[in-house]
């Protein structure tokens, strides 16, 4: 079987299209989260821990929309810190919601997740 130059040159690119595509996406590194808002005084509520790669620009945003519909407020300010591994986003997360319980806080979990950009 021969394969003409222009069809090896139109296979050449496709390969070297999906390698640099594949290279891209690995490149993007996995973060984990958990976003936290307080509401109503000495209320806050905290969401699962989910994993992010790339863009997270509306990552805040999302959250407080999340917050509104769920609770009826809409909150002033998202955290949402940024961890390598899910285990230290767990450990993070916990330590959080026990200090808040210690003070006497209202902590809600929810279940929510970001999609990306």
């Amino acid at each position: 079987m021969k394969i003409s130059t222009k069809s090896m040159f139109a296979l050449m690119t496709l390969i070297l299209t999906l390698l640099l595509s594949v290279t891209a996406q690995a490149n993007e590194q996995t973060e984990y989260r958990y976003c936290q808002v307080s509401i109503k005084g000495t209320t806050s509520v905290v969401s699962t821990i989910f994993r992010t790669q790339g863009k997270t620009y509306n990552l805040g945003y999302s959250f407080k929309l999340h917050i509104d519909a769920e609770f009826g407020e809409y909150p002033n300010v998202v955290y949402c810190p940024v961890f390598k591994t899910y285990q230290d986003a767990q450990n993070a997360r916990n330590s959080e919601v026990g200090d808040l319980r210690r003070k006497d806080w209202t902590v809600h979990t929810v279940q929510w997740s970001y999609r990306g950009d």
